[in-house]
């Protein structure tokens, strides 16, 4: 297999995404590589901080039977 010019095997779409998260990865201070690549480990850190609170705010909700269920969706029991 030849090397493929960087994002060419994405979609335009997914291309867009994939600038817009380099982009936020930069406003929170991830840098440029020696071996230009771009680090992530800011970007990870805020999302995973972000998915954690998402998850405890749906157990909040889930314990104090607050959360709203659609048709055909399993509750859930805690």
């Amino acid at each position: 297999m030849g090397v493929n010019k960087l994002g060419e095997h994405l979609t335009e779409d997914r291309r867009q995404q994939s600038n817009k998260l380099r982009a936020h990865g930069r406003q929170l201070d991830d840098s440029w590589q020696a071996n230009a690549e771009q680090s992530i480990e800011h970007l990870v850190q805020e999302t995973t901080y972000e998915q954690w609170h998402r998850m405890l705010f749906v157990r909040f909700l889930a314990e104090n039977h607050l959360l709203i269920y659609e048709a055909g969706v399993t509750q859930l029991d805690f």
